[in-house]
């Protein structure tokens, strides 16, 4: 039976049997708020998750590890993103799994105080070679001997800069994200930034950062918040310049008869098409500056 693909984001262009690394596969957000955590393929081709394992531990747990073939079956695209499940509330999709699906055993709660989390992409567990990401947090920043228990092998792989350095959480803190959308290999403290809050104004389950990031959602005033969240204060402006012209106008000549992203590329009446719509509104407000 035809399990899951986890292509959220992505073009689904790549060449059939070609693999990214298993380091490309990075652990990119933890969410304490929702209990969810974030896979991302960051490379440039397709990454089969199958025996690739959680090695999590807490303050008083260690060695919890996920089930040996609870991720095969899960095919990451390029740009793609798996969110796994702690509080096992996941919505039915395809890039969504609960940690009783998956099995095995895991710290919980996962929460902001000492934690440390290993991605194995194969075991046996205690190899270097064999972590494809690594993250750890605590309340402050303070070492804890028992979360960090293979934190070693992790600094010996290349992946964390320090087994004794955490991610300094807060008790205000629900969220942490990784900044490097490189790709980079190496990672550590500064690597992660603690969240107070975590924007998604569109509600996709994903940090706006990271929409923005991946080219999910255009952001054409670099102010940081995806354009189909800001709200239509400037009805037919497509390219987000406050100003209705011909750049407009080409955005959606352009992209004529197309399904796009809602208010990307030239949809700006919001419903995923551009059509005869997109374009009466582009000329009912024609050389309006709504910036004046």
């Amino acid at each position: 039976m035809m399990k899951k693909m986890a292509a959220v984001g992505a073009a689904m262009c790549f060449a059939s049997g070609a693999f990214a690394a298993p380091q490309d596969v990075q652990i990119r957000s933890v969410n304490f708020a929702t209990g969810v955590v974030q896979l991302h393929n960051c490379g440039a081709a397709s990454e089969a998750l199958d025996g690739y394992r959680f090695c999590t531990h807490d303050t008083d747990e260690i060695r919890r590890y996920s089930g040996a073939t609870g991720l095969n079956g899960f095919t990451l695209a390029p740009g793609g993103s798996l969110f796994i499940h702690f509080n096992n509330d996941a919505p039915v999709a395809a890039d969504h799994v609960n940690i009783s699906t998956i099995g095995g055993v895991f710290a919980l709660p996962l929460d902001n105080d000492a934690y440390g989390m290993g991605l194995y992409w194969q075991t046996p567990f205690g190899t270097p070679s064999n972590i494809a990401d690594h993250v750890q947090w605590s309340l402050g920043g303070v070492d804890d001997p028992n979360a960090d228990d293979r934190s070693d092998e992790a600094e010996n792989a290349g992946l964390w800069t320090d087994q004794s350095t955490w991610v300094a959480t807060s008790a205000s803190t629900v969220a942490i994200r990784l900044t490097d959308t490189a790709c980079g290999l190496l990672h550590g403290p500064s690597s992660y930034m603690p969240l107070d809050e975590v924007p998604d104004c569109n509600m996709n389950g994903q940090d706006d950062f990271f929409d923005i990031a991946d080219g999910t959602s255009t952001d054409m005033d670099m102010n940081g918040v995806p354009d189909e969240c800001e709200g239509d204060d400037c009805p037919g402006d497509a390219d987000g310049s406050n100003v209705v012209d011909f750049d407009d106008l080409n955005i959606v000549l352009a992209n004529w008869n197309t399904t796009v992203a809602p208010g990307t590329n030239g949809d700006v009446t919001d419903d995923g098409m551009v059509n005869f719509d997109d374009l009466n509104l582009v000329l009912a407000n024609w050389a309006t500056d709504c910036g004046a």
